[in-house]
């Protein structure tokens, strides 16, 4: 009934007194969304890109890279063949991701597979094994495959150059 619901509120306002409620104004931070390097090429990507299961990382990784290493040893598959076509946004998504493994065993096995099906392997990704580091101020990391393969989805600020370090020559 409402005119019950109406007169046990007024019972509670003449019980309870008026409360002073101050506002407290404070300078709180809000975070800043990361810029991602190539979000002109991704924004547009359904239903996002990076997937949402991207999370930011603190993790050592390998990857295939030059010797020396140079900023294009850090360019992901769709800036270094602009003309590969992607068969959904999902794919192409990946193709704007740095390939980086969880072990040098398991960046070791997949170059071995991966030169088995690539005749040019060495120039279109590199000849040799880097190690580094991918903090979460670098961008974000997708789960990695069982074969310890995951895509990293760089900040506009993250510098990988001076972060690897060439381990050896690939076989």
């Amino acid at each position: 009934m409402p005119g019950l619901e109406n007169a046990q509120q007024n019972q509670v306002d003449e019980i309870v007194p008026a409360m002073q409620i101050a506002l407290v104004e404070e300078d709180i931070e809000q975070p800043i969304a990361a810029e991602y390097l190539y979000s002109q090429h991704i924004s547009a990507l359904v239903p996002q890109c990076p997937p949402a299961e991207a999370t930011e990382c603190d993790r050592e990784c390998w990857r295939f890279t030059l010797n020396p290493i140079s900023h294009n040893c850090f360019w992901p598959p769709k800036r270094r063949s602009p003309q590969r076509i992607a068969s959904d946004d999902a794919e192409e998504c990946s193709m704007w991701a740095l390939s980086m493994y969880e072990s040098e065993a398991q960046a070791t096995r997949a170059y071995t597979m991966l030169a088995k099906k690539m005749k040019n392997i060495r120039k279109a990704i590199g000849d040799h094994l880097a190690v580094g580091s991918v903090t979460c101020s670098d961008g974000k990391c997708m789960p990695a495959s069982r074969t310890g393969h995951f895509d990293f989805h760089p900040y506009v600020d993250a510098d990988f150059v001076n972060g690897f370090q060439v381990i050896r020559a690939l076989p």
